[in-house]
């Protein structure tokens, strides 16, 4: 990641935006932190430059707790 590379996170659970936190770490990361505020699928896209990741749009499912 160049420092002129500009990211963007979309992060959502049923057509719901969810705000987010990021942080870099290091030279070639970035640490995003967002709060799962229900159980289900949520769908993560992280663009550089206006084009996505590999991978990206990646989905994650997670499980009610007890």
């Amino acid at each position: 990641m160049k420092k002129d590379d500009c990211v963007k996170v979309e992060i959502s659970c049923q057509q719901t935006q969810l705000s987010y936190s990021m942080e870099q770490s290091g030279s070639h990361m970035l640490k995003v932190t967002f709060t799962v505020q229900q159980a289900g699928p949520y769908v993560i896209a992280i663009l550089v430059t206006g084009k996505h990741i590999r991978g990206s749009p990646f989905k994650k499912t997670f499980n009610p707790g007890i």
